[in-house]
């Protein structure tokens, strides 16, 4: 699972989960908004290659690419859960 960027991990719960959580059949990931109001992934399992047919890298670049791919039954839950 080489797409914890350690680098940007500053929790270290973040990096156990992403380890433990290898075999789920789930995209784990942290999010983290910054002081620009701009959400940001910091962590993420490569689950979302399969699952979101996404590379790691481009989630990274823009969590939107991310949530593009989330079924339209999930969207809204995922969005309101970034409002908290």
């Amino acid at each position: 699972m080489r797409e914890i960027r350690a680098d940007c991990i500053k929790d270290t719960h973040a990096v156990r989960l992403l380890g433990d959580a290898g075999n789920l059949p789930a995209v784990i990931f942290q999010l983290h908004r910054g002081q620009d109001g701009l959400a940001r992934f910091v962590a993420l399992n490569d689950r979302v290659r399969e699952l979101c047919e996404i590379s790691p890298d481009e989630a990274y670049a823009a969590y939107e690419c991310f949530a593009s791919r989330l079924h339209p039954d999930d969207l809204q839950d995922f969005l309101e859960s970034l409002r908290c």
